[in-house]
């Protein structure tokens, strides 16, 4: 069964396979969910599952190392901005802060040129 789970892990299940192997001390299935999610980040954050993500694992995913995003790296932190915000604006009363903490820890802000910085926060229009 476990076998069958790992052939079948995809964007729109990775998560809820991880949490399903975390809750069952499965660690095979927990590993390969976590690293599918990290490789795949891009894809796996446009689902619905993203968005409800606990704060803990998002963190965990946008400090890891492994995380994968588009290069060059000031654009690809960019993106994981938006990746963040896309998933604080899911549950913009109560992740407010979290949003805020999620960048401070995780997002590598000195990647990110000045320029970039200045033009993507004038296109906010509903700041978290």
């Amino acid at each position: 069964m476990i076998d069958w789970l790992l052939n079948r892990i995809r964007p729109e299940n990775c998560i809820e396979l991880q949490l399903l192997g975390s809750n069952h001390e499965i660690a095979a299935l927990t590993e390969r969910a976590r690293s599918y999610t990290l490789k795949n980040f891009n894809s796996v954050a446009k689902t619905d599952a993203f968005k409800e993500l606990p704060t803990n694992w998002l963190v965990d995913y946008v400090l890891d190392n492994d995380i994968e995003i588009e290069f060059p790296a000031s654009k690809g932190e960019v993106n994981l901005f938006n990746l963040v915000k896309r998933w604080a604006d899911a549950n913009p009363t109560e992740r407010a802060d979290d949003f805020a903490n999620v960048v401070i820890k995780g997002l590598r802000l000195f990647m990110i040129s000045l320029t970039i910085k200045i033009s993507n926060s004038i296109r906010f229009d509903n700041p978290v």
